[in-house]
């Protein structure tokens, strides 16, 4: 959708750019890596319900952040 630098400004705006990391789409072990070592998963979408990233995050102890 073209968010991305929107929401790099957002971040850069609020102070936390250098503790934010908008990493796209990661598979396998990857995936699992970044979950593991994250503070915190932010998934804020206006299409998808309730998006499995969120679930897999709750698996591995991860707070989540998301929208209505």
């Amino acid at each position: 959708e073209g968010l991305l630098p929107r929401l790099r400004t957002l971040a850069q705006a609020s102070g936390v750019a250098a503790r934010t990391h908008f990493v796209g789409p990661v598979e396998d072990a990857e995936k699992w890596a970044l979950l593991a070592a994250a503070d915190v998963v932010v998934l804020p979408s206006s299409s998808e319900n309730f998006g499995i990233a969120l679930l897999e995050a709750m698996g591995v102890g991860v707070p989540v952040v998301t929208t209505r």
